[in-house]
């Protein structure tokens, strides 16, 4: 008489198996936090050099910058009347938390006027990076140093430059 052999995995086997994979995934969630930050870091540059360039377009065809906007959630005046120069990202919270302003100084002397796009914490907006990833960031896009440059951080705020007088 034939015995039947039993089939399955044992015990030993499946342990094995979760082992394996608990290891995996402990090396692949510091990797996925990593990769996600990036991502961060791209889509906000792609999104402050597009709204540079609608800025400047606006600027060109108008002769000045707009006036400063700090409402967030909405559109800066006269950016998407007719030629739609803001995306929908504008409007968003930013890759980074906070969400997006315009800021254009009124200094009575045009030449001395700064123009920068600001992020800012507002309510439950707020940032979830370090000023260690901003720095990282600006090594990225800019000069490398948070005072100067592009890219600079006063106080809780961080700002992307279009026109400064700092050298």
């Amino acid at each position: 008489m034939k015995r039947k052999g039993k089939s399955g995995f044992s015990l030993v086997e499946i342990a094995i198996v979760v082992a394996i994979i608990g290891i995996l995934a402990a090396l692949a969630i510091p990797l996925f936090s990593i990769i996600l930050k990036k991502s961060r870091f791209s889509t906000l540059a792609n999104d402050l050099r597009i709204f540079s360039d609608a800025f400047t377009t606006y600027a060109l065809e108008n002769a000045d910058y707009p006036a400063t906007h700090t409402t967030p959630g909405t559109y800066v005046p006269g950016m998407n009347v007719d030629k739609q120069l803001l995306s929908t990202a504008w409007l968003s919270k930013t890759p980074i938390g906070g969400v997006y302003t315009w800021v254009y100084t009124s200094d009575p002397n045009p030449a001395n006027r700064e123009a920068y796009i600001q992020l800012v914490e507002q309510g439950e907006n707020t940032f979830n990076i370090t000023l260690a990833d901003i720095l990282s960031l600006d090594e990225e896009i800019d000069d490398g140093n948070l005072g100067t440059g592009y890219l600079q951080v006063a106080g809780t705020r961080v700002r992307y430059y279009l026109r400064t007088n700092t050298p």
